[in-house]
């Protein structure tokens, strides 16, 4: 046998040292999959059915319980590696900025809207509360067309930023707000009270009595695909007080 024979003979990977490579690579491949897949079942909160597109709420938010992640992992100094490798994998809590305008309008039709580009509402009860979710430009449209009506008012116009998961209250005048918000893809399920009071004043000036009467007070969970937005119309069915609240929704982008 020639010396380039034998060379050649030693640099070729002998057969059952390349199975045993490829084997080695998809054991490794397996590995990596359980791994992901383990980290994910850790750090994502369960899955549930979707839920209607609106349902009224009677009561306090409920809330995701933690995952197992948050479960045992603690929020220490010494530990912040882990959160931040949590970050890499499942993505920072997406924020969400809402804009609300809350109008009193005592000419808006209870029933019918004409002029307005309105369907049928997405949800609607016996005691006059009626809730449409719009694309943002049509909800736009469709608050200017409230403003113009004749004695309408613009009670409060909060806006709120907040995060994926993170409660928020806030109060403004005689209006106060819930918000509690899950994003989602493609979708916000999105949990939302409105309140709104009014100070009445009874009997003679000199000797008048005040209360503080609730014309609006709306619980509600939405499923709000990206870019649309939510119209709420109630009719207060002591004193007939019409009251519309529009809130939109956006996802700035993070820096």
């Amino acid at each position: 046998m020639k010396v380039e024979d034998l060379q050649s003979t030693a640099a070729k990977p002998s057969k059952t040292q390349s199975q045993a490579g490829s084997n080695l690579t998809r054991a490794a491949v397996i590995l990596l999959l359980v791994l992901v897949a383990a980290g994910l079942f850790l750090l994502l909160p369960p899955t549930a059915p979707l839920p209607p597109p609106v349902v009224l709420l009677h009561g306090s938010f409920p809330k995701d319980g933690p995952t197992l992640f948050e479960r045992f992992v603690p929020m220490k100094p010494g530990w912040g590696w882990a959160w931040k490798l949590r970050e890499v994998i499942v993505g920072r809590p997406k924020r969400i900025d809402m804009v609300i305008t809350v109008m009193d309008c005592p000419e808006l039709p209870g029933t019918r809207l004409p002029g307005f580009p309105l369907e049928q509402p997405s949800f609607a009860d016996t005691n006059g509360l009626q809730v449409w979710i719009l694309a943002n430009s049509d909800l736009a449209v469709v608050t200017d067309r409230i403003k113009q009506l004749p004695g309408s008012q613009m009670l409060s116009r909060p806006r709120i930023s907040t995060s994926s998961g993170v409660g928020c209250s806030m109060q403004s005048d005689n209006t106060g707000v819930s918000i509690l918000a899950y994003g989602h893809p493609e979708r916000t399920d999105l949990y939302a009270r409105f309140i709104q009071t009014e100070t009445q004043h009874t009997g003679i000036p000199a000797f008048s009595v005040s209360s503080l009467e609730t014309n609006l007070d709306a619980g509600l969970r939405l499923q709000m695909s990206n870019g649309n937005g939510l119209l709420l119309l109630n009719l207060d069915p002591k004193t007939q007080r019409r009251t519309a609240v529009a809130l939109s929704l956006s996802f700035p982008k993070g820096k």
